[in-house]
């Protein structure tokens, strides 16, 4: 058993070729966790993840998570934000993708938004993608994802 944060864990990645996990937490914390030791390696305090569903690994060693209406992008190696975009077309959002390099799409509520990390800019590609939430987002490709809501759909998209 992980101890370390004080309030829910909402959400928890593992890091591809590390012995690490991310966990988020309403306590406003990211730990970032050694699989090998069983311990904290760091804790990032201040990361606006209250209801947050949605954590997503990004190249070099950074998270993004998604918040109520909060997105930030924290690096593991340094434990510092490194930037945060809060925007309404974030509201509710529940998973997120990385389509291409350092863009991320996100589902929010029943839409889908693109979020552009080199240039920190919001796009709402689909403004009523699905009739209920968007419950979850997975790359099948390249050049294609899926959504599925609580609609009871799925939806194939091109990209």
């Amino acid at each position: 058993t992980l101890e370390g944060h004080s309030s829910d864990v909402s959400s928890i990645i593992q890091i591809k070729d590390k012995e690490e996990l991310v966990s988020a937490s309403y306590d406003f914390t990211l730990i970032l966790w050694n699989l090998s030791t069983y311990s904290k390696e760091k804790t990032v305090k201040g990361v606006k993840c209250r209801w947050s569903n949605s954590l997503l690994e990004l190249p070099g060693h950074r998270v993004i998570v998604g918040g109520y209406n909060l997105l930030s992008v924290v690096n593991l190696s340094t434990g510092q934000i490194e930037q945060s975009v809060a925007d309404d077309q974030l509201e509710g959002i529940c998973s997120m993708i990385s389509l291409r390099d350092e863009t991320v799409l996100c589902g929010c509520r029943k839409k889908l938004t693109e979020f552009d990390i080199n240039h920190n800019t919001l796009v709402c590609i689909n403004e009523e993608a699905h009739q209920n939430d968007i419950s979850s987002l997975v790359v099948v490709n390249d050049s294609m994802f899926v959504s599925c809501s609580w609609d009871t759909t799925f939806k194939i998209w091109k990209y």
